[in-house]
């Protein structure tokens, strides 16, 4: 057997006629041929007039005799007894011998038996027998869909359908939105992007689906998910209430589907009354049109009884036509209220001087005032299809606007890769207003502790426009994104449709908003990821490159001090010279260990500052005793801008990869002035360095790989190094603002080119540098006669 439906007429207090609201239901399903039978109904003076008469055409089933209060009591047994279809009970929230009435109508229903009852809205929102009634209404594993218009009220109704499936196991949750093409009042994409985020926090699932009528497309929906339960959100005022209950020849979408349900449960719960929802107001002619309207619906009607006056005809017809035509013109012009005002004129002129007796008011024949009045009906009929048809192109032209706008802004968008600035901008240029700023609400503090936020603390972000506002309270119009940001904007009030197009605006903003702290959540992702992957090769690495060189010292300083063994002074020497050179390695690779992970961190801060090449080209080569170098530089390069401590880690990792990879072959240090325009970084002219070696090269497909961080050639002993000294040098390098480049040397090899800007500020003093050998023109390179070099 299965169960019976349960179905509420709802009342905001008493004498609102629930009782004989419930009395025509049990009378419409009875002449449908329903088997109806009254169980208990309260008839006295609260339950309005005519309440008596109805309960006498019906039904009543045995009562014991005991009352409850003023109402009849309700007996099951005899009910269950006569097993009709449906069952009349009045007031679900009262009590029979102490015995709650819902409880009772539960034994009802469950014996297939169904009830149409009612409610007092004041008696729903009692928290105990809500839940009751809920924990009644929803068992375990059953699906409960949830309609809702687009309303900040939804809220309420969704969290109200989350509690009732919160004690049911296994229960769904699916909220729908239908979107009619038919719809008065559209709501804002926020606002359900908002509902959407509350459906997604109580485990449901949002839908919003198309349709062409409300209650159709939502009990398909609900049959298609094989919902049990469907709940909807009504209206406290007096009049929705009545509406909503599906009494006989009262329409509206919550009746329709009241009316259609078949075996789904209907809950009914009560909402605010809020104001009509005004977005989408039909559109006005305007002032510009009405006002020559009404000049003209005063002025045309006499002006065409004149010309018919000239015009020799005794047919009544001919007036009436002229006549009509001219409302009809009045209708384009200025729509609706001026057209009645010259149906009206029209109608009194015809009546004056073409009616008998001419020159009254007066009628005598009935006919004629038939015509007249179908005249002036069929003036206003007229009046209201042009009416109509004026706002809806003028609605149409306005969304084709907006949907242009919105059209470029996305494209736009796309294309140029918007900043939330050049957005600002365009909004402020959209609007012809003087300013557009993004606000965001201010983190809380602390205080002794605890946080702290002040109400309604605000800072701007960003602003488009020349005076900038201290406060959201010293801007015109403020538009809401969401919990956390506003935009604004400064300089003139807009119009209900602006405010309407600045809502999509808004949207978009925060669309673009949340991209970007996607965006930079994902970098902050791979940042990690690389950070921790970079950890692990460092581990990797240095387990055997770190042991070596401690190996060496240990070993070395370990035979010093053994006084058992008796060491030569060139064996000495040696095993010294073996402790330096461990120790130098040790300090190298520590130095780009810890380089390469400042890089990784984005903890470099480079001090720039007016730099020569030759004074760091000195400093880095310091300890390089290597008769394979060769430092050709200009006397004539400008100073550069860059770190000195880092530009010389530059050049020293890149000379020591060049010595390491290229054995048999000189390296070559020049330089080259591009103050000319020959070398620039963006449009600022640079001056380069450049490391040459002739030895085995670079496939130009392995370029890009050799900048990373450990990566060796495949010839090289693991034991010469980690593979950071390149990656520590590019990230220097742009770090400073500079290019670091790879090029293949003529002749085979590979050439290192860092490229830096040109200074613009005061070079400091150069001075010689202790330890360093200045020799000029000791050598001149081949071709570049007359130009004096030096060799460090």
């Amino acid at each position: 057997m299965s169960r019976g439906n349960l179905r509420i007429v709802p009342g905001a207090a008493p004498g609102e006629g629930k009782t004989l609201a419930l009395l025509e239901e049990g009378r419409r399903l009875a002449a449908d041929g329903a088997d109806v039978v009254v169980g208990a109904a309260d008839v006295g003076p609260g339950a309005g007039p005519g309440a008596g008469d109805l309960l006498d055409g019906l039904e009543r089933c045995p009562a014991p005799g005991a009352e409850q209060g003023t109402g009849p009591a309700l007996d099951v047994d005899a009910l269950l007894s006569r097993s009709p279809a449906v069952v009349l009970v009045d007031d679900l929230a009262a009590s029979d011998a102490g015995v709650p009435r819902w409880q009772q109508v539960e034994r009802l229903l469950d014996a297939g038996i169904d009830v149409v009852s009612t409610l007092d809205i004041r008696n729903l929102e009692s928290r105990s027998e809500d839940r009751a009634l809920h924990s009644r209404s929803v068992p375990n594993g059953e699906r409960v869909v949830v309609g809702i218009s687009g309303k900040p009220d939804d809220e309420a109704l969704i969290r109200r359908a989350a509690r009732m499936l919160a004690a049911a196991a296994g229960g769904e949750l699916h909220v729908v939105h239908v979107r009619t093409a038919a719809a008065r009042a559209v709501p804002s994409g926020k606002e359900l992007d908002r509902l959407r985020t509350v459906t997604a926090g109580v485990g449901g699932v949002f839908h919003a689906i198309g349709g062409e009528d409300i209650p159709t497309a939502l009990l398909r929906f609900a049959r298609s998910v094989t919902a049990s339960q469907l709940i909807l959100g009504t209206s406290r005022g007096r009049r929705a209430l009545p509406r909503a209950a599906g009494l006989p020849g009262r329409g509206g979408t919550v009746a329709a589907v009241v009316r259609n349900a078949g075996s789904i449960d209907v809950h009914l719960v009560a909402q605010k009354a809020g104001l009509p929802d005004r977005t989408r107001a039909r559109p006005g002619l305007g002032r510009a049109r009405q006002l020559p309207a009404f000049v003209l619906a005063v002025g045309l009607p006499p002006a065409l009884q004149f010309f018919l006056e000239q015009l020799p005809h005794d047919q009544l017809s001919t007036d009436m036509l002229v006549q009509l035509t001219g409302v009809i013109a009045v209708a384009l012009l200025g729509g609706l209220w001026p057209a009645l005002v010259a149906a009206v004129l029209a109608g009194l002129t015809v009546n004056y001087f073409s009616v008998r007796p001419v020159g009254s008011l007066t009628v005598i024949d009935p006919e004629h005032v038939l015509a007249l009045l179908i005249f002036v009906l069929v003036g206003v009929a007229v009046s209201l299809v042009v009416d109509r048809s004026a706002r809806l192109s003028k609605e149409a032209w306005r969304a084709g606007n907006e949907a242009s706008v919105l059209g470029e802004l996305s494209r736009r968008a796309v294309a140029e890769g918007n900043s939330i600035p050049a957005f600002l901008d365009q909004v402020r240029e959209h609007f012809q207003v003087a300013g557009a700023g993004l606000w965001v609400r201010q983190q809380a503090g602390e205080r002794g502790g605890h946080p702290v936020r002040r109400p309604e603390s605000w800072a701007l972000r960003e602003y488009s426009g020349a005076s900038r506002p201290a406060v959201p309270d010293q801007t015109n119009i403020a538009e809401q994104l969401d919990g956390e940001r506003m935009l604004t904007l400064t300089g003139r009030e807009l119009s209900q449709d602006e405010r309407r197009l600045l809502a999509a605006f808004g949207a978009h903003l925060l669309a673009m908003i949340q991209r970007e702290e996607l965006s930079a959540s994902q970098r902050e992702n791979l940042r990690l990821a690389e950070g921790n992957k970079m950890r692990t090769s460092i581990l990797r690495a240095v387990s055997h490159d770190l042991r070596t060189p401690l190996a060496g010292i240990k070993l070395a300083a370990s035979s010093l001090r053994d006084r058992s063994i008796r060491f030569s002074p060139a064996e000495e020497e040696e095993l010294l010279a073996t402790i330096e050179s461990g120790a130098d390695r040790l300090d190298r690779l520590v130095s780009n260990l810890l380089d390469m992970s400042r890089i990784t961190a984005d903890a470099v801060s480079p001090l720039i500052r007016p730099v020569h090449w030759a004074d760091a080209v000195g400093e880095a080569l310091r300890g390089l005793d290597s008769d394979r170098l060769r430092l050709l530089l200009p006397d004539n390069m400008p100073p550069v801008d860059a770190d000195p401590g880092m530009l010389e880690r530059v050049i020293a990792n890149l000379v020591e990869n060049a010595l390491k990879y290229a054995p048999d072959s000189d390296v070559v240090i020049s330089g080259s002035v591009g103050g000319a325009g020959s070398a620039t970084i963006g449009d600022t002219p640079a001056s380069e360095l450049t490391v040459v070696d002739h030895g085995r090269g670079i496939p130009a497909e392995d370029v890009l790989a050799m900048f990373r961080p450990f990566q060796r050639a495949d010839d090289t002993n693991p034991g010469t190094g980690i593979g950071l000294g390149l990656a520590v040098a590019k990230g220097f390098t742009e770090a400073m603002g500079g290019v670091l480049l790879a090029e293949p040397t003529p002749g085979g090899g590979l050439t290192m080119v860092v490229r830096l800007p040109l200074s613009t500020g005061a070079a400091p003093a150069r001075r010689p540098e202790p330890g360093i050998r200045t020799q000029p023109d000791i050598r001149t390179e081949p071709g570049k006669g007359g130009t004096a070099w030096r060799q460090y």
